[in-house]
């Protein structure tokens, strides 16, 4: 399914590194190349009466038909607890529970372990705004990743984020697409490649400046008058 800000994608990536040990390798090294000192993964079984309905989860998340088989027979995937075992040089490590670390480790967990689903399988990956919750280099480094792994698979999303427009030895002019907003409320969708600009010319610098369209057109800052 789409993944959009917000997706639950947690019992999808927990199901992942809770079968899967190249899963759960695959998202450590997500998580460490990414700085987030995470040492380990650890899901455990919570006491009965804290399991969540899982068809209910899936149906609400519209998970696809595919996988449900297999979530609704793996025993105890629903009482499953996230942490992460953080060591810093020179302490001991500790051990945080997923509900107190911040919305970006989680958001990156989720799609480290979607992201190795994808790329293992030669799938698609649907994502609107890849930025929510995302820090600008981990964006980049989150594409890298996938462009640097993948086979066969395909990563499309959608993104605020103009920085990426930077990376012009991976991004090629005809993969990046723009939303353009017509007089009358509609959207015009069109590619870099229908512009043609010298071969030295930034992109991102031509987007500032106005030479792809695709901007809001702001009014002005002050309220009174």
């Amino acid at each position: 399914p789409i993944i959009v800000p917000g997706s639950n994608m947690r019992l999808w990536a927990n199901g992942l590194v809770d079968k899967s040990p190249e899963a759960k390798q695959f998202v450590l090294r997500m998580l460490n190349n990414a700085d987030f000192n995470i040492e380990e993964i650890a899901l455990k079984t919570l006491k009965e009466g804290s399991e969540i309905n899982i068809h209910e989860q899936m149906e609400l998340e519209k998970f696809p038909q595919n996988i449900r088989p297999h979530l609704e027979s793996m025993k105890g995937y629903g009482r499953k607890s996230l942490s992460f075992l953080r060591k810093v040089p020179g302490s001991v490590p500790v051990s945080f529970p997923a509900e107190l670390e911040s919305a970006g480790t989680n958001r990156y967990y989720d799609l480290s372990g979607i992201l190795y689903d994808v790329v293992s399988k030669n799938q698609c990956m649907l994502i609107d705004e890849l930025e929510n919750s995302l820090h600008p280099d981990l964006i980049d480094h989150f594409i890298k990743t996938f462009l640097a792994n993948a086979k066969e698979a395909q990563l499309i999303f959608t993104t605020h984020n103009i920085n990426i427009l930077s990376d012009q030895d991976n991004l090629r002019k005809d993969v990046i697409w723009f939303t353009q907003k017509s007089k009358d409320g509609s959207t015009e969708l069109y590619s870099m490649a229908d512009f043609s600009h010298r071969k030295e010319l930034s992109f991102i610098n031509a987007y500032k400046a106005g030479k792809f369209g695709a901007k809001p057109k702001l009014g002005s800052i002050y309220m009174e008058g």
